[in-house]
């Protein structure tokens, strides 16, 4: 056994950096990941030598061992940074990766450390990661070893300064949490998923995949061209697996040995054959409890040498983690390259055969045999020996047989090396035309060997004991003599003379032989269950029909192919024949052309498939490949057990069905309902409500009123005021009204004690007297305790005086500052008030809830020489308002007779005021036509009191009528001079009563009271968090009455009503009322708004508690008072005009004050709350925003930084077009160079070249290095080339005859996946155009992309100087690249380097066209004006034309000086480009001028920039859709509005103003429409819409006009092409817009809707696990008459009808992003009735935490990314993002 010297050596070479000599032998070492707080970031921390570097070190070594309570703990740091990671770190820190060596003996596991380490608030420094190899923090349950999981998710994001950010498109949610795209997945949707044994690594975190799956994600796509370069089988890798136990040390030596060797001798036999070396070595040790692999990816030979002598056996376990390392190496680099040969060095057996499927998985994707190659112990005492019954060996038996490779067992471990040399030169360029596997060797075995044509020889693996192989060609048997013999193995290398072989020998073990040949011809294979998709997977799974299909790689053409599948057993009988294929793709650009008939169902296990493929010329040739059936994986099938019911819902005994209680719905009752204008939380968080509330709500529904704080509420006892004139005119009334008050007020008192806690009396009267013109104002207000003391007070001696008017509102307003809520004002005077307390007294009287009661009397009792105050005076009409505003009567007993009516009445109605409550209020100035009021008796025990008081000559008559119309006449009990009755009724039975009032003339007063102490106080309030603001309404303010009640109306049985009247009784205002909860003093809130518009008028407010159960009714009655402004005081922001006296109203507002609303969009008033009742998708209070049926949650995060996905050169490859190659090929490695300093977003590169005849797809890639290479490489021209361009000799083509640049362009836009991209077409000569079809064609399939590409036309031509070529070739190139907003550009031939590297490269950047123009002339200079914002980090200016020069001036007008240097960046014969960034000038945002000029000939000029305002810009023909698509309809009559959206961090800061439409297809642009944008509330992502705008045109060019947040205009342009008028898949057109069937969507009905949880991508569906189908119909659990692959026109009714029957979590997330273009989703249209849904919401929320981080390794590649975060949401929701590509949206 080795020492453990030697685990600390091979753990140096892992982890990084050599540890310092002093460590300990006895250390185990960890790497660790963290975060150390307070140390600023600076370049000397990259430097392993600096000072501040080894100061950090040494701060975290010792921060650890106190940790750890160690000195012996030693930190080797490999690399501080301060960038963001996974983590979402930024803040005061650096985060760090290092090697801890620890005691070995304290901590001999990753367990104990965890446990040791573990973090806690305090500590300064943070440990994410602590593995040993490659296991990650989270293999271990932490929470469970004392790990406070919450710290270390908080220290995750907290760093970040911007807040949570979701990476890769990812939104943010409310919870917190992030919702990712399809194929990302993690907290921070940080993780990409790569399906088809595709994988991504730390640096590489593009997916790299295998051949044939061409996506962002080696997702299954539609088809679409391929690359020359794809497959390039010439390159190979060499990969190894070698297991690092202390018994492979003599393996290892002859590993090393036989490498040197072979990559030597191929170096010199096939230079570059292997470019790439990737090796992993792996062991387990302490039972499995430690592991470490390590990693060697190079592409250089002798550093892969150097690696292998570098390892060091090390003691370990019995069994090895040998499947483990298979998987890692060919997931370790994405220099692998396919069809490469991997070779495993192993002599114990498997520990990890669970990873068998996902092995084969990955090797037959990448089409990469296993090659075992297992020695014998020399000593087996200490490990067991090969046992080939245990199931660590026979695994790899089946993965060799399974991947096509060999399982090679050796004696003697020496001959490890000539084997490895004899094997591997034999490996070079080989094909497999026969193979047998597993047979019985003792069974006779004869086979007829057909080589290709042109061969010589053959080659032959035999792996067996004694097993004899003879050549039987003529008949005589001959034994064959192998060339190499090793153990089990033998090659032979046969003549091709010998084409009969019989197989035979004695032994009764398994046989194995591979007959192959040296080619590079054959066939790549895939399986798909649908035609429409290129190829699903390497692999086809049981169950569910798969058809093979295939791109043949021969030279030669080929005429015919068949195939049959072999069963790789004893038998190798046929399994299944699908012979010859069915046809070729109807699009020839697949990458597998050919499909055959489907596999309807095959068994599990491994199979070989034989391809028979005839040449043209009579050749043929025979190839097998491995083939593999997976173990079906079952869908989900529908639920047939009774409903699971949540939230308290009940099973229905009929249907099985739950019985939702009341705000629940759904099938289960899980989706909960948002009342009281809540808006629904669409994803809460563990201890989040489901519903936003609006202020003064709460509750699971915002069902629960409450308040903040309280307002206050004196229902204490009541005062008895007296306000008194004692003029000498009113001594007899003084003496009456003390008369009144002893009659009644002692007994009162006794009776009622404590009720009045005090008496008020105020005397006034103003003193005037002759010979003296001054006068002076008598008032004395005085309390008293007790009733009499209180008349002993009104022993009064009146004062003499000539006035005749006395200030009678200051006494009272002194009273009224005096007494209690409630408290009646007795007001006796005989005169017309004095001063101007008017508007006190009425404020503070409505206030208090205060009647005023008024008698008016004769000076003197004398109406001859004293007369009556006259009923139009001012004084009359001052007490009568008062009165009636406050509930209160007048009285007028003036000419009155001599029965002492005042006395009479004081002391009849204050004797009543115990508990006196009104009950009903009527003041009409004409009463001729009767009267009706509704009162209620709640008991016998009710007494209720009539006050009538008419003016004129009139005999009333009172009369009660009860609900059987039983009239009883009303006789009054009192009666007073004036026309002043008095009623009482008693002993009335329980029952709703009409009192009615007839035989009276003029004006009229009513009251209705009732003795009880059921109260009523009432006031206003603007929402329910307010108890209650104020007791008086103001005129154009919305408010909520709000009442404290005496009554139970708590009750659920009660509920209590409020209407409001004004003077004339017409009803302004009927509502309800909610409960709020027991903190508010006023209960009930009136959940209608209110809004007087009477100024300084009263009304009257109705209370009606109602018994539900009884339907008896108490009613109250109080008044209120509209208050008036100020003067000169508008409401609204209006400002108040001197010149026309009157308020100016802002446009949404109108009336005296600018207090009525302008309602928009058809909106309309509400009368009672002074609102605007708004149409269905408007909303707002003036309904002036737009609101949607449906949110785009994906549309609605924060944009992620503009960079184009995809970018593609498309160059004309002639050699006439050489220079332009050169130039091209200089300057694209510093092209690629600026697109890294971007950033690391990946981007996928593409290169088109084509010639006069042909187009060639070069390469596709995401890998900028390859690109490279293969870019320089294709594009250089040879300098035979050169010659001829520059001696222009040796060709017959003329320089200007054209070239196939739209079908070049064509090729590149279905080459590209991701969007946005950008296209750069570079060509000399024009296009070879024969029809507008041409660009047409390339039209449709940029609409496909969602009108996301964007080509630009680089023409270089060799004329001088540089100009197009007219004709309908330039004009059709013209208007594709304005259909895109792409550039044209002309320049010389040998000014292309400096183009690339200059321009183009920021091109890449630019995300804002902000103007467009061109003229015919520009000799005589043209002036032009364009807007630049706050936010454009810079911005360029174009201009095309013969020598073309600018000048400028900033937005302060001041002439820009352009330097030549810095600021130009192209300038040559065929124009200039000027770059302006933002720190140039100090004037930069806001109009700026050019003025270009040319010296001959016209000019086209375009302004751009690079901004962080990024719009996004759609079109719907529904105002109220949120979901968008890129162009908008054709016609007329049609109905299009432009939706935008802004950076939601802008949203509020930035205003849109207009939307213009162009006509474009002309040479200078013509305005057809211009419309107004509109804002839009937050049910909306897009925040703006337009009006309506219409246009007939192909195509057209939008402008967008607006300001930005510092008020500088800015301006977008953005061309677009209509959609044309051809519906798929049945869809018809219907008012220029595709209405599609069933299951179908899209502008065209081109895509289908994806069911059970499938994907689409691009114009396909991927199916979750287990389903197929073209729309994932069907599942492979049941079964279905649809056959899911040819026939789906016949099964759409099928289809709809089970449709429900699927999992709804599925079906309606898929759906409810899937569209038809017209702004109704298919989750509303097809399978629903119309009415809103709620599932969508809640059925994310109950699942959007279930999310995988696992490696992704399933062995079927259909849901290797299903269980992600919101995987079903992310998959519906994609479709905003891809009609087509899975990109993100334009920017």
């Amino acid at each position: 056994m080795q020492t453990l010297a030697l685990i600390v050596t091979l753990f140096s070479l892992l982890t990084g950096p050599a540890r310092s000599e002093n460590a300990s032998e006895e250390q185990s070492p960890f790497t660790i990941v963290g975060f150390l707080r307070d140390i600023s970031y600076e370049k000397q921390l990259d430097d392993l030598h600096s000072l501040q570097f080894f100061a950090a070190q040494q701060r975290l070594e010792q921060m650890i061992r106190q940790k750890l309570g160690s000195d012996a703990a030693k930190v080797t740091v490999a690399k501080f940074r301060q960038e963001e990671n996974v983590y979402g770190i930024r803040g005061n820190g650096v985060e760090f990766y290092a090697t801890l060596y620890v005691d070995k003996a304290n901590y001999p596991t990753r367990q104990q450390l965890y446990e040791r380490l573990r973090p806690t608030e305090d500590d300064a420094f943070k440990i994410f990661e602590l593995s040993v190899g490659d296991h990650p923090l989270q293999d271990f349950d932490l929470e469970a070893l004392g790990w406070d999981m919450s710290l270390i998710e908080e220290e995750k994001t907290k760093y970040d300064e911007r807040g949570l950010i979701c990476a890769n498109g990812g939104a943010l949610l409310a919870n917190g949490s992030c919702l990712c795209l399809p194929y990302f997945t993690g907290p921070y949707c940080q993780k990409r998923v790569c399906v088809n044994a595709g994988f991504s690594t730390t640096n590489y975190p593009r997916c790299a995949c295998p051949p044939g799956y061409p996506g962002l994600h080696c997702e299954p796509l539609p088809c679409s061209p391929t690359t020359t370069t794809t497959f390039d089988f010439s390159k190979r890798s060499l990969l190894y697996v070698i297991s690092q136990r202390d018994s492979m040390a003599l393996d290892i030596n002859g590993i090393i040995a036989a490498t040197a060797n072979l990559t030597t001798s191929f170096q010199m036999s096939h230079p570059g054959f292997f470019d790439s070396f990737i090796s992993v070595s792996a062991l387990s040790y302490d039972s499995n409890a430690g592991y470490y692999s390590k990693i060697v990816a190079t592409r250089n030979v002798t550093q892969f040498i150097d690696s292998l002598t570098y390892l060091s056996p090390i003691s370990g376990d019995r069994y090895q983690p040998i499947l483990t390392a298979i998987s890692t190496a060919l997931s370790a680099s994405p220099i692998l390259r396919p069809r490469s040969p991997v070779y495993i060095f192993a002599d114990a057996m498997a520990s990890d055969i669970q990873l068998e499927l996902q092995v084969i998985q990955q090797a037959i994707s990448w089409n990469a045999k296993l090659f075992f190659i297992l020695t014998n112990l020399v000593d087996s005492s200490v490990y067991p020996s090969m046992n080939t019954s245990d199931p660590g060996y026979l695994v790899y038996q089946r993965l060799a047989v399974a991947t096509g490779g060999e399982l090679i067992v050796l004696n003697f471990k020496t001959d490890v090396e000539p084997l490895l040399e004899a094997f591997t030169m034999y490996q070079y360029d080989t094909e497999t035309i026969l193979s047998a596997h597993r047979f019985p060797c003792n069974s006779y075995d004869q086979r007829q060997i057909d080589l290709d044509n042109g061969l010589t020889q053959y080659y032959l693996h035999t792996v067996a004991t004694g097993l004899l192989v003879i050549d039987n060609t003529t008949g005589t048997p001959v034994p064959l003599n192998p060339s190499y013999h090793f153990g089990t193995w033998s090659l032979y290398i046969v003549s091709r003379s010998v084409y009969t072989l019989d197989f035979h020998t004695l032994s009764s073990t398994d046989c194995t032989y591979r007959v192959f040949i040296p080619s590079n011809q054959g066939a790549l294979l895939g399986y798909t269950p649908v035609p429409v998709i290129d190829s699903y997977a390497a692999v086809t799974s049981a169950e569910v029909p798969h058809s093979l299909v295939a791109r043949i790689t021969t030279d030669t053409p080929w005429s015919s192919v068949s195939i049959t599948y072999l069963n790789e057993d004893a038998t190798s009988s046929v399994a299944f024949a699908p012979g010859a294929p069915l046809n070729s793709r109807e699009n020839s650009s697949c990458v597998f052309p050919l499909i055959f008939r489907p596999w309807q169902n095959c068994t599990v296990g491994p199979y070989s498939a034989n391809l028979f493929i005839s040449l043209k010329g009579g050749n043929f040739i025979e190839r097998s490949y491995p083939a593999y059936c997976f173990p079906p994986q079952y869908a989900v099938q529908p639920t047939s057990g009774p409903a699971v019911c949540q939230n308290g819902g009940t099973i229905n005994p009929l249907d099985g069905s739950c019985q939702c209680p009341e705000l629940f719905s759904g099938d289960h009752c899980e989706v909960t309902k948002c009342i009281n204008g809540a808006t629904q939380v669409q994803y809460p968080a563990p201890s989040q409500l489901p519903c936003t509330c609006l202020p003064g709500y709460t509750g699971v529904h915002c069902e629960t009123l409450f308040c903040g704080t309280n307002a206050s509420l004196n229902m204490g006892s009541r005062n008895f005021a007296v306000v008194m004139e004692i003029s000498y005119g009113m001594s007899s009334i003084v003496t009456e009204v003390r008369g009144a008050i002893n009659q009644t007020m002692p007994l009162f008192d006794s009776n009622h004690p404590g009720y009045f806690s005090s008496y008020i009396l105020t005397t006034f009267y103003k003193r005037t007297v002759s010979g003296n013109p001054s006068s002076t104002n008598e008032i004395t207000s005085s309390d008293y305790p007790d009733a009499k003391s209180f008349v002993d007070g009104l022993r009064i001696s009146p004062g003499y005086t000539l006035a005749t008017e006395h200030p009678i509102m200051e006494a009272i307003n002194t009273t009224l500052s005096k007494v209690s809520q409630g408290t009646p004002i007795f007001i006796y005077t005989s005169s017309a008030p004095s001063d101007t307390y008017f508007h006190q007294v009425l404020t503070l009287a409505i206030q208090l809830r205060t009647p005023l009661y008024f008698i008016l009397t004769s000076p003197f009792a004398d109406t001859v020489s004293n007369p009556c105050l006259n009923s139009t005076s001012v004084g009359y009409m001052i007490y009568n308002h008062l009165a009636m505003v406050t509930g209160g009567l007048l009285l007028n007993f003036c000419g009155r007779d001599y029965n002492q009516p005042v006395q009479n009445f004081t002391s009849i109605f204050a004797s009543m005021q115990y508990n006196l409550e009104t009950v009903s209020l009527v003041d009409q100035n004409d009463c001729s036509a009767g009267i009706q009021e509704t009162f209620a008796a709640q008991s016998t025990n009710a007494q209720f009191y009539f006050v009538l008081s008419a003016t004129g000559n009139s005999n009333p008559m009172l009369t009660i009528r009860d609900k059987n119309n039983v009239l009883t006449p009303l006789s009054p009990y009192q009666s007073f001079y004036g026309n002043v009755y008095m009623y009482q009724a008693t002993n009335l039975p329980a029952g709703i009563y009409s009192l009615l009032l007839s035989n009276t003339m003029y004006s009229c007063s009513l009251r209705i009271y009732e003795l009880s102490s059921a109260t009523v106080v009432y006031g206003f309030s603007p929402d329910p968090s307010v108890d209650m603001q104020s007791a008086i309404a103001h005129i154009g303010m919305q408010v909520h009455p709000v009442v404290h009640g005496l009554v139970p109306v708590s009750s659920p049985e009660t509920v209590l009503t409020v209407a409001i009247y004004d003077m004339e009784q017409n009803q302004l205002y009927l509502s309800a009322s909610e409960y709020r909860s027991s903190g508010c003093n006023y209960e009930s809130y009136l959940v209608g708004a209110f809004t007087c518009t009477s100024p300084a008028n009263f009304f009257y407010v109705k209370f009606i508690f109602q018994d539900q159960i009884s339907q008896l009714f108490t009613q109250r009655m109080r008044t209120g008072y509209c208050m008036e402004m100020a003067f000169k005081t508008c409401l609204n922001d209006g400002t108040f005009n001197e010149v026309v006296q009157r308020c100016q109203c802002h446009a949404y507002w109108d009336g005296t004050y600018c207090e009525i609303p302008h309602c928009f969009n058809g909106g309309t008033v509400d009368a009672q709350a002074m609102g605007c009742i708004c149409p269905l998708g408007y909303n707002g209070f003036h309904c002036e925003f737009g609101s949607c049926s449906s949110f785009n949650l994906l549309a609605a995060s924060e944009p992620p930084t503009f960079y184009y996905r995809s970018i593609a050169f498309v160059v004309q490859s002639t050699y006439d077009n050489g220079v332009v190659r050169q130039q091209l090929a200089n300057g694209i490695q510093s092209f690629l160079n600026q697109l890294s300093l971007n950033g690391d977003s990946e981007q996928q590169l593409s290169l088109v070249t084509f010639d006069r005849q042909s187009v060639t797809n070069v390469i596709s890639t995401a890998d900028p290095d390859v690109f490279q290479a293969v870019f320089s490489s294709t594009l250089l021209p040879t300098s035979k080339e050169l010659e001829e361009y520059y001696q222009m000799k040796g060709s017959k083509e003329s320089l200007f005859d054209p070239a196939m640049s739209f079908e070049a362009i064509d090729q590149a836009v279905e080459m590209t996946f991701a969007t946005p991209a950008i296209i750069y077409v570079i060509t000399g000569v024009p296009a070879n155009y024969t029809s507008f079809d041409q660009p047409r064609h390339i039209s449709d399939h940029l609409m496909a992309s969602n009108n996301n590409i964007q080509i630009n036309y680089i023409g270089t031509p060799i004329t001088t100087p540089p100009k197009p070529t007219p004709g309908n070739a330039t004009d059709a190139m013209n208007q594709l690249i304005s259909f895109t907003n792409g550039r044209v550009i002309y320049t010389g031939i040998k000014s292309v380097t400096k183009l690339l590297t200059n321009y183009l490269a920021k091109t890449v950047s630019e995300n804002a066209l902000i103007s467009e123009f061109s003229y015919d002339d520009c000799t005589n200079g043209i002036t032009q004006y364009f807007p630049i914002e706050t936010r454009a980090n810079w911005f360029t200016v174009a201009v095309q034309g013969v020598n073309a020069q600018v000048s400028l001036s900033d937005a302060s007008g001041n002439s820009v000086v352009i330097n030549a240097t810095t600021d130009v960046l192209q300038a040559d014969a065929g124009g200039i480009i000027v770059y302006y960034p933002q720190s140039n000038r100090y004037a930069y945002a806001g109009i700026w001028t050019i003025t270009a000029t040319t010296t001959q000939g016209g000019c086209r000029l375009q302004v751009r920039a690079a901004s962080s305002l990024q719009l996004e810009i759609g079109y719907t023909l529904d105002e109220t859709s949120d979901f968008p698509i890129s162009t908008p309809f054709a016609g007329k009559s049609t109905t299009n509005r432009a939706l935008v959206k802004l950076p939601i961090s802008l949203q509020d800061s930035i205003a849109l103003q207009y939307f213009k439409a162009y006509d474009i297809l002309g040479s200078s642009p013509v305005l057809r429409d211009t419309a107004t944008m509109n804002r839009r509330d937050s049910s909306c992502a897009y925040q703006w819409y337009s009006d309506i705008f219409h246009s007939d045109l192909l195509g057209f060019g939008a402008e967008i006009l607006g300001t930005d947040e510092n008020g500088y205009p800015f301006k977008r342009v953005q061309a677009s092409i209509f959609l044309p008028h051809e519906c798929q898949n049945n869809g018809t057109l219907t008012n220029s817009k595709c209405v599609c069937p069933a299951l179908w969507t899209g502008f065209d009905c081109r895509y289908p809707v994806c069911l059970n949880g499938g994907t689409l991508d691009v114009s396909v569906c991927n199916c979750q696990n287990g389903y197929y189908g073209l729309h994932c119909e069907n599942g492979a659990a049941y079964s279905s008459t649809c056959n899911g692959l040819y026939d789906y026109d016949d099964c759409h009714n099928l289809i709809s009808a089970t449709y429900n029957k699927h999992d709804n979590y599925h079906n309606l997330i898929t759906n409810y992003h899937n569209h038809d273009g017209t702004g109704h989703d298919n989750y509303h249209h097809h399978y629903h009735d119309g009415t809103e849904h709620d599932n969508y919401h809640n059925l994310i929320t109950t699942n959007y935490h279930y999310h995988d981080d696992s490696e992704h390794h399933n062995v079927f590649p259909v849901a290797l990314y299903c269980k992600s975060r919101l995987r079903h949401v992310n998959t519906a929701m994609g479709h905003r993002l891809a009609f087509r590509r899975l990109g993100y949206r334009y920017g």
